[in-house]
């Protein structure tokens, strides 16, 4: 714990807003595994409240469901994947027990679907898609609230291929158009406390605006063409 603790308070010192655990190994992270839990439940209940004590969020990257599990008990702000990797991989071990416990502890849901899970969708099999899609449909029906997410960083996946991911991923998790555009902006900026400065149209709020030809509530992949984009008032892309 003391090494966690150390690396707490030097994130700390370098004023960061943002607190992120790795929960379980990562596909990416040499010698660990994705269905492996990293910390015990109580290190991890120490780092949340440490966390939360300082008034900053925590983000836990979650592949296994044991993992999932100890963060949302740790009461974790958003859960980055919850891809419920049990022996017999991808979204094979969801536990509704534990999705129960994410709904309790008002914990958000980031799936970080990018633009390349259109490989799943238009794959012959089939078999991980419906297992991820009955997951995020499960999650979704008891009420879970999830944010629009790409896992932006890793190799070939970048932050402003948001707007396509957004189609993607209101196709797998089956939202409708506008559940779809909430997850990405009024919902999104709700998860990371930014909802009194950010996603919303309301007087005093920043003029986050993305200026669209089309009507995405219509068809969603108006929104990976804008002609126009503000960020806080100023222009950011200019068609």
């Amino acid at each position: 714990m003391d090494e966690a603790k150390a690396v707490l308070a030097r994130q700390v010192d370098h004023n960061v807003d943002l607190i992120k655990i790795m929960a379980t190994g990562g596909r990416l992270t040499a010698g660990s595994e994705p269905t492996d839990a990293q910390f015990s439940q109580a290190i991890l209940d120490e780092i949340v409240a440490t966390a939360h004590n300082l008034d900053l969020p925590v983000a836990a990257h979650c592949h296994g469901t044991e993992g999932i599990h100890r963060a949302a008990l740790a009461g974790v702000d958003t859960i980055e994947h919850c891809s419920w990797v049990g022996p017999d991989g991808w979204a094979s071990d969801y536990q509704e027990e534990v999705a129960q416990i994410i709904l309790d502890n008002g914990v958000w849901v980031s799936p970080t679907v990018n633009k390349g899970w259109q490989r799943m969708l238009d794959s012959k099999s089939g078999n991980v898609l419906s297992r991820v899609r009955a997951a995020y449909r499960q999650m979704i029906d008891m009420g879970i609230p999830m944010l629009a997410s790409t896992d932006a960083g890793i190799p070939g996946v970048y932050h402003e291929e948001l707007p396509a991911a957004l189609v993607v991923f209101g196709k797998i998790a089956e939202l409708t158009n506008d559940q779809a555009l909430r997850s990405a902006t009024s919902d999104a900026a709700k998860a990371l406390r930014l909802d009194q400065k950010t996603g919303h149209l309301k007087v005093g709020y920043d003029a986050d605006l993305a200026i669209l030809d089309g009507d995405p509530i219509a068809n969603l992949e108006a929104i990976t063409k804008p002609v126009h984009v503000l960020a806080r008032g100023a222009t950011a892309l200019a068609g």
